[in-house]
């Protein structure tokens, strides 16, 4: 049996991410203003939707 073990400290998990460290962790990327946005809107909304799924489960 093979075990997988992941340890990141440097970065928040993406459900727990804000988008004000979304942004900051992308900079680091030198993607300008204009990419930003959209990439941080993207990954805000597929947060949300894996969020409506899980409550969805649970009803």
């Amino acid at each position: 049996m093979t075990t997988l073990r992941l340890f990141q400290p440097a970065l928040i998990p993406g459900l727990l991410q804000t988008p004000e460290y979304i942004r900051a962790v992308l900079r680091r990327h030198d993607l300008s203003e204009d990419g930003l946005s959209p990439t941080i809107n993207g990954r805000l909304e597929a947060v949300q939707r894996g969020r409506d799924q899980s409550s969805r489960k649970v009803q």
